[in-house]
């Protein structure tokens, strides 16, 4: 597995452990390097995040508007995310 999949795919494991709550992006940062070495740069995860989001697939995770702040983004995982992590897990194709 090649490390942008692993990044993503940690992504939406710790996106799922979380629900049913959004996660901060310096919060998701700080998880995703408890699992993944080297640690992750921010660009990466920003690149992981961007790809799991992105129109060339169906959305994986979304933002979620923070009312209080414009300062960070805050992410949820879909319920097509949950689903790829669920057949990533079974031993199917990935993120």
């Amino acid at each position: 597995m090649n490390r942008i999949k692993l990044i993503q795919l940690t992504i939406l494991k710790r996106l799922e452990s979380s629900q049913p709550y959004a996660l901060p992006e310096s919060q998701l940062l700080t998880e995703v390097n408890g699992c993944v070495r080297p640690k992750v740069k921010a660009e990466e995860l920003s690149e992981a995040i961007e790809t799991l989001g992105g129109a060339e697939c169906i959305a994986r995770l979304k933002q979620m508007a923070n009312l209080f702040t414009a300062e960070e983004a805050f992410w949820l995982i879909t319920e097509t995310g949950s689903t790829v992590l669920a057949r990533q897990q079974a031993g199917g194709t990935g993120a």
